[in-house]
C-alpha cells in the first residue's frame, strides 16, 4: 500500500506573507488565526468563506 500524501501547513506568518490572498482577506486571516496556529490553504480559504457568510449585525 502507498502511503498517503502529506500536507501541508503553514504558520500564520507564511500565510499571511503569500500572495495567494489579497490584502483584505489577509486581514481576516490575521484576526482569525492564532498566533502559532498553522494552516493549510484550504483550511485558510475556508475561514474566509465562513467569516464572509456571517451576519452583520
Amino acid at each position: 500500500m502507498s502511503k498517503p500524501a502529506a500536507v501541508t501547513t503553514y504558520t500564520k506568518e507564511q500565510v499571511l506573507g503569500s500572495q495567494r490572498f489579497s490584502n483584505v482577506q489577509k486581514d481576516i486571516l490575521g484576526a482569525l488565526l492564532g498566533g502559532d496556529q498553522e494552516c493549510t490553504l484550504e483550511q485558510a480559504e475556508k475561514l474566509i468563506q465562513e467569516f464572509e457568510k456571517k451576519e452583520v449585525r
